[in-house]
């Protein structure tokens, strides 16, 4: 399976190098600087220990025409898996270990659209590392830094462009569940999350708008509460 990496960066350098750091051992990792005011530039230690590091930057829009972007790009490119990234985790253990992972669980089951590691902290408790547990099927995953599949990433149609930025996990698990894919978790890998530091960096885009999220959600699939949608 040919994979990419796509780290998804705006305007927090220090959170965007330190992701870097972690990802020497890996291959085919892509940078999205979403029109950051200054652009990110890959410190040379770095970019030296990567065989394919390259950094995309486009007009500024937000993380969901970010991902949509990255994906289609990546998908023209002929990857079959994209591992997207927010640039405020840390990976626990070797990156490269934790990646080969998600990608035999795409590779053993067919109809997983996306894989997550555990995260941690994550107000899903489902979600959570566990290191007695190698996979589980879940009917929701927090976008934080799944593998996802791009055949399923492009029958869904990626991100719903409407929204800002809280609920695209929604929205796309949903939506791909309703045409047959299925999301699982390796839950014995784990990384931490520095929960708020990117969409922080977003807020003057309301992408932190969650009024906006779950009025938008609630008429377009016609549910009084959105958090059923991940049931």
């Amino acid at each position: 399976m040919k994979v990419a990496v796509a780290v998804f960066h705006y305007e927090r350098n220090d959170l965007t190098d330190a992701v870097l750091q972690q990802l020497t051992s890996v291959e085919h990792v892509f940078v999205h600087d979403d029109g950051s005011l200054s652009t990110y530039q890959v410190p040379k230690y770095l970019k030296n220990s990567h065989r394919i590091l390259i950094a995309i930057v486009r007009v500024r829009g937000g993380y969901i025409k970010a991902v949509n972007r990255m994906m289609r790009f990546l998908s023209d490119s002929g990857y079959e898996a994209v591992w997207t990234l927010n640039n405020d985790i840390t990976i626990v253990g070797p990156a490269l270990s934790v990646l080969e992972s998600l990608t035999a669980v795409l590779e053993a089951h067919p109809t997983v659209a996306a894989v997550t590691p555990g995260v941690d902290p994550n107000p899903h408790p489902d979600m959570r590392p566990n290191p007695n547990i190698d996979f589980t099927y879940l009917p929701f995953i927090d976008w934080v830094c799944p593998l996802v599949r791009i055949r399923a990433w492009n029958e869904v149609g990626g991100f719903d462009q409407n929204l800002k930025g809280y609920g695209c996990d929604i929205q796309f698990c949903y939506d791909a569940r309703n045409i047959g894919w299925k999301f699982g978790i390796v839950p014995n890998q784990k990384v931490y999350h520095q929960m708020g530091a990117t969409c922080k960096t977003f807020d003057s885009m309301g992408h932190d708008d969650l009024d906006f999220m779950t009025e938008y959600l609630k008429k377009k699939y016609n549910v009084s509460d959105v958090w059923t949608l991940t049931r």
